[in-house]
Protein backbone atom coordinates (compact mmCIF):
# COMPACT_ATOMS: atom_id res chain seq x y z
CA UNK A 1 0.00 0.00 0.00
CA UNK A 2 1.33 3.61 -0.94
CA UNK A 3 -0.26 6.52 0.18
CA UNK A 4 0.14 9.58 -1.72
CA UNK A 5 -0.95 13.47 -1.58
CA UNK A 6 -3.41 15.50 -3.33
CA UNK A 7 -4.41 19.07 -2.87
CA UNK A 8 -8.28 19.03 -3.11
CA UNK A 9 -9.87 22.62 -3.05
CA UNK A 10 -7.17 23.93 -1.11
CA UNK A 11 -6.84 20.69 1.35
CA UNK A 12 -3.89 18.28 1.63
CA UNK A 13 -6.07 15.00 1.13
CA UNK A 14 -3.98 11.66 1.67
CA UNK A 15 -4.74 8.63 -1.13
CA UNK A 16 -4.25 5.38 -0.32
CA UNK A 17 -3.29 3.45 -3.53
CA UNK A 18 -2.01 -0.79 -3.81
CA UNK A 19 0.52 -0.08 -6.66
CA UNK A 20 2.80 2.48 -7.54
CA UNK A 21 4.41 2.47 -10.84
CA UNK A 22 7.81 3.09 -11.87
CA UNK A 23 7.33 5.17 -15.46
CA UNK A 24 7.51 8.74 -14.97
CA UNK A 25 4.45 11.31 -14.26
CA UNK A 26 2.99 13.16 -17.42
CA UNK A 27 3.82 16.40 -16.19
CA UNK A 28 7.39 14.90 -17.00
CA UNK A 29 6.65 14.95 -20.50
CA UNK A 30 6.05 18.71 -20.93
CA UNK A 31 10.29 18.62 -21.14
CA UNK A 32 9.33 18.45 -25.06
CA UNK A 33 6.48 17.61 -27.37
CA UNK A 34 6.84 13.90 -28.12
CA UNK A 35 4.46 13.94 -30.21
CA UNK A 36 7.28 14.96 -32.95
CA UNK A 37 9.13 12.19 -31.33
CA UNK A 38 7.18 8.86 -31.80
CA UNK A 39 4.45 8.65 -34.76
CA UNK A 40 1.69 7.30 -33.25
CA UNK A 41 1.06 4.56 -35.55
CA UNK A 42 4.69 3.73 -35.29
CA UNK A 43 4.38 0.05 -33.37
CA UNK A 44 1.97 -0.41 -36.63
CA UNK A 45 4.48 -1.90 -38.57
CA UNK A 46 6.12 -5.12 -37.96
CA UNK A 47 9.41 -3.96 -38.81
CA UNK A 48 9.60 -1.32 -35.66
CA UNK A 49 10.29 -4.54 -33.54
CA UNK A 50 13.25 -5.10 -34.67
CA UNK A 51 15.14 -1.93 -35.64
CA UNK A 52 15.81 0.45 -33.09
CA UNK A 53 14.28 4.46 -33.77
CA UNK A 54 16.19 6.09 -31.45
CA UNK A 55 19.67 7.09 -29.85
CA UNK A 56 20.06 7.08 -26.24
CA UNK A 57 20.34 10.43 -25.14
CA UNK A 58 22.92 9.27 -22.70
CA UNK A 59 25.52 6.82 -24.07
CA UNK A 60 24.35 7.26 -28.12
CA UNK A 61 23.23 3.74 -28.06
CA UNK A 62 20.67 2.59 -30.68
CA UNK A 63 17.66 1.76 -28.42
CA UNK A 64 14.06 1.19 -28.76
CA UNK A 65 11.52 4.37 -27.38
CA UNK A 66 7.75 3.36 -26.71
CA UNK A 67 5.75 5.95 -24.93
CA UNK A 68 1.84 4.64 -23.86
CA UNK A 69 -1.22 7.00 -23.60
CA UNK A 70 -1.31 6.11 -20.15
CA UNK A 71 1.99 8.16 -19.29
CA UNK A 72 4.37 5.03 -18.90
CA UNK A 73 7.94 5.71 -21.24
CA UNK A 74 10.67 3.57 -21.81
CA UNK A 75 14.16 2.77 -23.64
CA UNK A 76 13.93 -0.94 -24.56
CA UNK A 77 16.83 -2.71 -25.54
CA UNK A 78 15.17 -5.64 -27.08
CA UNK A 79 11.72 -4.80 -27.92
CA UNK A 80 9.74 -8.06 -26.36
CA UNK A 81 10.22 -10.72 -23.67
CA UNK A 82 12.21 -10.89 -21.24
CA UNK A 83 11.63 -6.32 -22.15
CA UNK A 84 15.42 -5.85 -21.16
CA UNK A 85 15.52 -2.06 -20.12
CA UNK A 86 18.53 0.27 -21.37
CA UNK A 87 20.65 0.69 -18.33
CA UNK A 88 20.45 4.46 -18.62
CA UNK A 89 18.36 6.58 -16.21
CA UNK A 90 18.68 10.23 -17.86
CA UNK A 91 15.44 11.56 -18.67
CA UNK A 92 16.53 13.81 -21.26
CA UNK A 93 15.28 13.95 -25.29
CA UNK A 94 16.12 11.26 -27.29
CA UNK A 95 17.82 11.87 -30.38
CA UNK A 96 16.49 11.22 -33.15
CA UNK A 97 18.04 8.64 -35.89
CA UNK A 98 19.58 10.24 -38.93
CA UNK A 99 18.38 9.25 -42.28
CA UNK A 100 21.25 7.11 -43.54
CA UNK A 101 21.48 5.37 -39.70
CA UNK A 102 18.34 3.26 -39.59
CA UNK A 103 19.28 1.91 -43.31
CA UNK A 104 23.32 0.81 -41.85
CA UNK A 105 21.08 -0.72 -38.51
CA UNK A 106 19.03 -3.72 -41.04
CA UNK A 107 23.26 -5.13 -41.23
CA UNK A 108 23.91 -4.35 -37.32
CA UNK A 109 21.16 -5.61 -35.50
CA UNK A 110 21.64 -9.29 -34.14
CA UNK A 111 19.17 -11.67 -33.67
CA UNK A 112 16.68 -10.49 -30.65
CA UNK A 113 16.44 -12.77 -27.86
CA UNK A 114 12.35 -12.90 -28.35
CA UNK A 115 12.42 -14.47 -31.88
CA UNK A 116 15.33 -16.89 -30.75
CA UNK A 117 12.44 -18.02 -28.22
CA UNK A 118 9.72 -17.93 -30.92
CA UNK A 119 7.92 -14.69 -29.42
CA UNK A 120 6.49 -12.49 -32.36
CA UNK A 121 5.17 -9.31 -32.57
CA UNK A 122 1.32 -8.91 -33.38
CA UNK A 123 -0.84 -6.02 -34.34
CA UNK A 124 -4.00 -5.39 -32.51
CA UNK A 125 -7.12 -5.50 -35.56
CA UNK A 126 -10.31 -4.91 -33.44
CA UNK A 127 -11.10 -4.46 -29.71
CA UNK A 128 -14.67 -5.54 -29.25
CA UNK A 129 -16.99 -4.65 -25.48
CA UNK A 130 -17.98 -7.63 -24.46
CA UNK A 131 -19.97 -8.57 -21.21
CA UNK A 132 -19.35 -11.93 -19.63
CA UNK A 133 -22.92 -12.21 -18.02
CA UNK A 134 -26.00 -10.54 -16.39
CA UNK A 135 -24.50 -8.63 -13.46
CA UNK A 136 -20.70 -9.40 -13.72
CA UNK A 137 -18.14 -7.05 -14.76
CA UNK A 138 -17.71 -6.35 -18.55
CA UNK A 139 -14.75 -6.42 -20.46
CA UNK A 140 -12.84 -6.40 -24.00
CA UNK A 141 -12.00 -8.64 -26.53
CA UNK A 142 -8.88 -8.56 -28.52
CA UNK A 143 -8.26 -9.25 -32.07
CA UNK A 144 -4.71 -9.58 -33.24
CA UNK A 145 -2.73 -10.91 -36.10
CA UNK A 146 1.09 -11.73 -36.86
CA UNK A 147 1.91 -13.15 -40.24
CA UNK A 148 -0.91 -15.73 -41.15
CA UNK A 149 -2.10 -15.90 -37.65
CA UNK A 150 -5.06 -14.45 -36.05
CA UNK A 151 -5.63 -14.84 -32.30
CA UNK A 152 -7.79 -13.29 -30.41
CA UNK A 153 -7.70 -12.37 -26.08
CA UNK A 154 -9.72 -10.92 -23.62
CA UNK A 155 -9.52 -8.38 -20.79
CA UNK A 156 -11.90 -8.00 -17.59
CA UNK A 157 -12.81 -4.45 -16.60
CA UNK A 158 -10.90 -5.58 -13.43
CA UNK A 159 -7.65 -6.40 -15.46
CA UNK A 160 -7.45 -3.01 -17.83
CA UNK A 161 -8.08 -1.44 -14.29
CA UNK A 162 -4.66 -2.89 -13.28
CA UNK A 163 -3.07 -2.25 -16.34
CA UNK A 164 -4.35 1.45 -16.93
CA UNK A 165 -5.93 1.05 -19.83
CA UNK A 166 -9.71 1.37 -21.61
CA UNK A 167 -10.75 0.69 -24.66
CA UNK A 168 -9.10 3.27 -26.92
CA UNK A 169 -5.79 3.06 -24.91
CA UNK A 170 -5.27 -0.58 -25.01
CA UNK A 171 -4.48 -0.44 -28.91
CA UNK A 172 -1.06 1.47 -27.96
CA UNK A 173 0.24 -1.55 -26.14
CA UNK A 174 3.07 -3.30 -27.09
CA UNK A 175 1.65 -6.93 -27.94
CA UNK A 176 3.92 -10.34 -28.56
CA UNK A 177 3.06 -14.12 -28.86
CA UNK A 178 4.03 -17.55 -28.52
CA UNK A 179 2.65 -20.78 -29.91
CA UNK A 180 2.34 -23.72 -27.65
CA UNK A 181 0.94 -27.04 -27.70
CA UNK A 182 -1.86 -25.36 -25.46
CA UNK A 183 -2.28 -22.71 -27.45
CA UNK A 184 -0.69 -18.94 -27.01
CA UNK A 185 0.35 -17.16 -24.66
CA UNK A 186 1.09 -13.09 -25.12
CA UNK A 187 2.84 -10.53 -23.26
CA UNK A 188 1.82 -7.33 -22.97
CA UNK A 189 3.40 -3.83 -22.42
CA UNK A 190 2.43 -0.53 -21.19
CA UNK A 191 5.75 0.93 -20.83
CA UNK A 192 5.42 0.68 -17.37
CA UNK A 193 5.74 -3.36 -16.61
CA UNK A 194 4.40 -6.42 -18.95
CA UNK A 195 1.47 -8.40 -18.75
CA UNK A 196 0.63 -12.25 -19.15
CA UNK A 197 -2.43 -13.26 -21.07
CA UNK A 198 -3.52 -16.37 -22.29
CA UNK A 199 -5.29 -16.21 -25.82
CA UNK A 200 -6.37 -18.78 -28.57
CA UNK A 201 -5.84 -18.52 -32.37
CA UNK A 202 -8.89 -18.41 -34.81
CA UNK A 203 -6.93 -18.68 -37.89
CA UNK A 204 -4.14 -20.38 -38.95
CA UNK A 205 -2.69 -21.01 -42.18
CA UNK A 206 0.64 -22.90 -42.66
CA UNK A 207 3.88 -22.32 -45.11
CA UNK A 208 3.42 -26.07 -45.72
CA UNK A 209 3.88 -29.85 -45.02
CA UNK A 210 5.06 -30.25 -41.25
CA UNK A 211 8.07 -31.94 -40.31
CA UNK A 212 8.00 -34.71 -38.35
CA UNK A 213 10.39 -37.00 -36.07
CA UNK A 214 13.20 -34.76 -36.35
CA UNK A 215 16.28 -35.41 -35.66
CA UNK A 216 19.25 -33.68 -35.19
CA UNK A 217 23.15 -34.69 -35.26
CA UNK A 218 25.37 -31.81 -34.13
CA UNK A 219 29.19 -32.00 -35.54
CA UNK A 220 32.15 -32.89 -33.69
CA UNK A 221 35.21 -30.39 -32.65
CA UNK A 222 37.06 -31.78 -35.85
CA UNK A 223 33.86 -31.26 -38.63
CA UNK A 224 31.51 -28.31 -39.33
CA UNK A 225 28.18 -30.47 -40.64
CA UNK A 226 25.18 -31.18 -39.21
CA UNK A 227 22.62 -33.52 -40.19
CA UNK A 228 19.03 -33.16 -40.05
CA UNK A 229 16.75 -35.98 -40.18
CA UNK A 230 12.84 -36.18 -40.29
CA UNK A 231 9.84 -37.61 -41.91
CA UNK A 232 6.46 -35.39 -44.04
CA UNK A 233 3.89 -38.85 -43.77
CA UNK A 234 5.73 -41.50 -45.11
CA UNK A 235 8.29 -39.82 -47.18
CA UNK A 236 11.93 -39.05 -45.65
CA UNK A 237 13.74 -35.92 -45.31
CA UNK A 238 17.67 -35.65 -44.85
CA UNK A 239 19.46 -32.81 -45.49
CA UNK A 240 23.14 -30.97 -44.01
CA UNK A 241 23.74 -27.97 -42.44
CA UNK A 242 27.44 -26.75 -43.31
CA UNK A 243 27.30 -24.47 -39.81
CA UNK A 244 30.39 -22.49 -41.60
CA UNK A 245 27.64 -20.24 -43.10
CA UNK A 246 25.64 -18.13 -41.01
CA UNK A 247 22.28 -18.95 -42.31
CA UNK A 248 21.96 -22.31 -41.31
CA UNK A 249 23.73 -21.27 -37.65
CA UNK A 250 20.47 -19.39 -37.01
CA UNK A 251 18.27 -22.15 -38.44
CA UNK A 252 19.58 -24.92 -36.44
CA UNK A 253 18.98 -22.50 -33.34
CA UNK A 254 15.48 -22.23 -34.39
CA UNK A 255 15.24 -26.01 -34.73
CA UNK A 256 17.29 -26.63 -31.73
CA UNK A 257 15.03 -24.30 -29.39
CA UNK A 258 11.80 -25.69 -30.94
CA UNK A 259 10.54 -28.61 -32.74
CA UNK A 260 7.25 -28.56 -32.30
CA UNK A 261 6.00 -26.66 -35.33
CA UNK A 262 8.67 -26.82 -38.67
CA UNK A 263 7.49 -26.62 -41.76
CA UNK A 264 8.49 -27.08 -45.12
CA UNK A 265 7.65 -26.66 -48.79
CA UNK A 266 8.71 -27.42 -52.11
CA UNK A 267 10.21 -24.97 -54.63
CA UNK A 268 9.61 -26.18 -57.48
CA UNK A 269 5.59 -27.02 -56.74
CA UNK A 270 5.51 -28.64 -60.74
CA UNK A 271 7.85 -31.76 -59.63
CA UNK A 272 7.75 -34.82 -58.99
CA UNK A 273 10.84 -35.40 -57.92
CA UNK A 274 11.48 -35.54 -53.86
CA UNK A 275 15.06 -35.55 -53.64
CA UNK A 276 17.95 -33.95 -54.79
CA UNK A 277 15.45 -30.81 -55.17
CA UNK A 278 14.78 -27.61 -52.89
CA UNK A 279 13.00 -26.99 -49.89
CA UNK A 280 12.22 -24.28 -47.77
CA UNK A 281 12.09 -24.30 -44.17
CA UNK A 282 9.61 -22.83 -41.63
CA UNK A 283 9.83 -21.97 -38.04
CA UNK A 284 6.03 -21.32 -37.83
CA UNK A 285 5.71 -18.72 -40.32
CA UNK A 286 9.48 -17.49 -40.35
CA UNK A 287 11.95 -18.58 -43.53
CA UNK A 288 14.57 -20.42 -41.87
CA UNK A 289 16.60 -21.61 -44.87
CA UNK A 290 16.47 -23.48 -48.29
CA UNK A 291 17.80 -26.86 -48.16
CA UNK A 292 18.48 -29.44 -50.89
CA UNK A 293 16.78 -33.04 -49.68
CA UNK A 294 19.06 -35.87 -49.72
CA UNK A 295 19.54 -39.72 -49.72
CA UNK A 296 20.47 -40.32 -46.12
CA UNK A 297 23.66 -42.73 -48.02
CA UNK A 298 25.46 -39.39 -48.64
CA UNK A 299 25.77 -38.62 -44.78
CA UNK A 300 29.21 -40.38 -45.16
CA UNK A 301 30.47 -38.24 -47.94
CA UNK A 302 30.63 -35.44 -44.91
CA UNK A 303 31.62 -36.98 -41.69
CA UNK A 304 34.65 -35.66 -40.21
CA UNK A 305 37.75 -38.14 -39.17
CA UNK A 306 36.22 -38.86 -35.84
CA UNK A 307 32.72 -39.60 -36.92
CA UNK A 308 34.09 -41.81 -39.74
CA UNK A 309 36.23 -43.50 -37.27
CA UNK A 310 33.24 -44.22 -35.23
CA UNK A 311 31.25 -45.47 -37.72
CA UNK A 312 33.83 -47.85 -39.16
CA UNK A 313 34.17 -49.21 -35.72
CA UNK A 314 30.26 -49.37 -35.14
CA UNK A 315 29.75 -51.18 -39.06
CA UNK A 316 32.64 -53.81 -38.16
CA UNK A 317 31.47 -54.63 -34.74
CA UNK A 318 27.89 -55.15 -35.84
CA UNK A 319 28.86 -57.34 -38.99
CA UNK A 320 31.39 -59.41 -36.54
CA UNK A 321 34.60 -58.23 -38.24
CA UNK A 322 38.07 -58.32 -36.80
CA UNK A 323 37.55 -56.91 -33.39
CA UNK A 324 41.57 -55.24 -33.23
CA UNK A 325 41.12 -53.04 -36.06
CA UNK A 326 36.81 -52.09 -35.16
CA UNK A 327 38.45 -51.75 -31.78
CA UNK A 328 41.38 -49.31 -33.01
CA UNK A 329 39.03 -47.37 -34.94
CA UNK A 330 36.59 -47.04 -31.69
CA UNK A 331 39.87 -45.63 -29.59
CA UNK A 332 41.16 -43.16 -32.10
CA UNK A 333 37.53 -41.56 -32.35
CA UNK A 334 37.76 -41.51 -28.43
CA UNK A 335 40.92 -39.78 -28.24
CA UNK A 336 39.95 -37.04 -31.13
CA UNK A 337 36.61 -36.47 -29.00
Amino acid sequence: MVTIFRTINGKVIPINVSEAYDYQPVRSLRKYDSSRLLDKKHYCTFEAFTIPNVRCPVCGQFVFYYEHPNGGRVYFEELGPPWLKHPCTSHEQPKKLKPGERESLRELQKVPRWKLENWQPFKIQKVKKVSVGTGLPKGIEVTVYSGDITAQFSLSSVKMRTMRVNYHSVKGLLVQGRLDDLGISFELHDGSKSHVVKGKVIHRKTPGMKLKSIEIELPNHDGHYAFLKGRVGRKEIFTIFDLSEMVYQKALDHLLLNKLNVYISQKETQSSKWFDIDFDLFNYNDHLCTFKNLKAYQRENYLSPSQKAKSIAQTKQKRGGNSCIADAFQKAFQNQS
